[in-house]
């Protein structure tokens, strides 16, 4: 048998190529559609670049930091590396934040930016972003977990690799390039370049069987278990693996904030959201129950997940968690096992871990998992502590309309497969605690940096990865105020998004952050704004929503229409949203760290 020649397999050799075309060939590789951003001329190769490319769409936002929140949301739903682009100087700082969101809940995301020749470095050109101005790869080397310059083009493959393996690795994270306008132009006459992403990143997804065996075991025999989930199984058949466990254990799953709708909300082992906003039999569970046993899958337990690190949190026996990020496991509270590996896979091995134990103790050592008490006992638990803070109010026919009574209209007209962003602010709330989400439909809350903005804008990448679906940014108005100029990229492009607008008139979550802590409220207001009117400017179709019932009304024409809408719902500003609770114990935390 003749030896293979490795060193020929999946190369693709390019002539008379540009480096920036070089840079476009690798993001086709990886699957990349959408590049995110605003021109430049430092980055004018690029766009030249892209233009060209067939495969591949610039999106054109109104700020750069519009364009990293669009790339950000893309790379969550599509599952593939986002894209961002701008040019140095402002727009290169423009772009940090959305970076910086990434960052902060592992979101593969690469950041370009554009810089001024490197022979002029250090005479005062314009915009100028190396290490002798505004040093652009310093700044955001603190935002992400790769930043470098592209000096000159015979490193622009190794560096822009690399950079691939960094986002995409075990620890997904946003990485950085800055790549000088003469470095973006300069020409091969002929370069080999990678044709197959897996010859230059593998997947890690190692795990320990024996501690999968460990943790099996110790369900098995638990008393009171409870499963607490994060955002980290992204396929639907590890989705069933989970379900499959709960029914087997009689075990109630609750989800972190992030995590929401990963486990169907509507099964009834499911006690709903578990910190920040988080539902009543949820919490109660957690704090004020004998629970032997908290397997955490895929969670740090950072502060909006445990209402500031409460150690009443802490199982009365053991506690296991699950994490791909081995930083994470004991990072706030210690552990009895850990496990590291991909969350999907683990899920897969415990479900069959189990499945092997069952099949081989006697039922009669299983009788307060499989006689069905441990369930019935479940199940009369949650009727009897109730899911939601106020549910009277998802039901008040009143004016002005109640945000419960708008979430429960929004469950009624939300598609099967429908897709929800929440905004920053008292949409977190609002959404977190009265929406009910089954898979095939989707949340997504950029938790991590909780910028403002992020799903008012985000929410163009979003709809840009799944176009056959209802996507719907739930936003309050002062996040549009922010990012609402991004309406008109919608527009623009002809991008189906929806925007339920949360109309106030206030910095919601301000304003009653502060009514808690000191009693009144400070620099919360502004002046009424019109979203409807917004909207009709910037291109879009606009609803008003003052009534009960009128957002089931309207969403079916929206959805048939496909194209850019906004609805400007207006509702009872003085409804206290359900955070209150996190003020109080982040007071308390805070308390006892004075």
């Amino acid at each position: 048998m003749s030896p293979i020649d490795f060193s020929i397999t999946n190369f693709n050799t390019l002539k008379n190529v540009t480096c920036a075309q070089v840079l476009i060939e690798y993001l086709k590789v990886e699957g990349v559609k959408y590049v995110f951003g605003v021109s430049g001329g430092t980055i004018i190769s690029i766009l030249e670049a892209l233009e060209e490319a067939e495969d591949i769409n610039f999106i054109m936002s109104k700020h750069e930091g519009s364009a990293s929140f669009m790339a950000d949301m893309y790379a969550r739903v599509s599952g593939r590396i986002g894209v961002c682009l701008s040019t140095a100087g402002p727009g290169a700082t423009n772009m940090l934040t959305g970076v910086a969101c990434a960052q902060q809940d592992r979101v593969p995301l690469l950041a370009i930016t554009g810089q001024p020749a490197t022979h002029t470095m250090g005479k005062g050109a314009v915009q100028e972003s190396s290490e002798f101005g505004v040093d652009t790869v310093g700044i955001y080397g603190q935002f992400t977990g790769f930043s470098s310059l592209i000096s000159e083009p015979e490193v622009l493959q190794q560096l822009l690799t690399r950079a691939l393996r960094v986002a995409q690795g075990e620890h997904k994270q946003a990485v950085h390039l800055s790549i000088p306008t003469n470095v973006s132009s300069y020409k091969f006459n002929k370069i080999d370049i990678h044709s197959d992403a897996k010859k230059y990143r593998v997947s890690h997804a190692a795990i320990d069987f024996e501690q999968i065996k460990k943790a099996a075991t110790l369900l098995v025999n638990a008393k009171r278990p409870a499963i607490l989930v994060g955002p980290g199984i992204s396929s639907e058949y590890h989705r069933e693996d989970l379900i499959h466990i709960a029914e087997m254990l009689n075990c109630p799953v609750l989800t972190t904030p992030k995590g929401k709708g990963i486990f169907p909300e509507s099964h009834p082992l499911s006690f709903g959201v578990f910190g920040f906003a988080g539902n009543l039999c949820a919490k109660k569970y957690l704090f004020e129950e004998e629970v032997d046993l908290l397997l955490v899958i895929s969670s740090r337990l950072g502060e909006w997940t445990t209402d500031a690190w409460n150690p009443d949190l802490f199982p009365s026996k053991y506690l296991i968690q699950i994490d791909v990020d081995s930083q994470n496991i004991g990072q706030n509270f210690p552990v009895s096992l850990g496990i590291v590996g991909d969350v999907g896979a683990a899920v897969k091995e415990l479900f069959i871990s189990l499945l092997r134990i069952k099949n081989q103790i006697p039922i009669t050592s299983l009788k307060h998992i499989v006689n069905g008490k441990r369930f019935e006992s479940l199940i009369e638990y949650k009727r009897q502590t109730g899911i939601y803070q106020e549910p009277e109010k998802m039901h008040s026919d009143a004016v002005p309309l109640k945000p419960q009574r708008l979430m429960h209209d929004l469950n009624s007209c939300l598609e099967k497969d429908a897709i929800v962003i929440a905004d920053a602010g008292n949409s977190y709330a609002w959404t977190l605690h009265y929406l009910v989400i089954n898979p095939p439909q989707k949340y997504y809350i950029a938790l991590g940096f909780a910028s403002m903005g992020h799903a008012t804008a985000g929410v163009v990448g979003a709809a840009l990865a799944a176009p056959q679906k209802q996507v719907i940014a739930v936003v309050g108005d002062g996040a549009v105020l922010m990012n609402g100029n991004e309406i008109h990229t919608a527009v623009e492009y002809n991008i189906p998004a929806i925007w339920l607008v949360l109309n106030d008139s206030k910095w919601g979550m301000v304003y009653h952050g502060n009514r808690a802590v000191i009693g009144k409220s400070l620099s919360s207001q502004f002046h009424p704004v019109d979203f409807v009117a917004f909207a009709e400017v910037m291109g879009a179709t606009g609803y008003r929503v003052t009534e009960p019932g009128q957002l089931c009304e309207i969403m079916p024409q929206i959805v048939r229409e496909k194209k850019p809408a906004v609805i400007d719902a207006i509702i009872d500003a003085e409804e206290e949203p359900p955070f209150i609770e996190r003020v109080r114990a982040v007071l308390k935390y805070m308390k006892k760290t004075v």
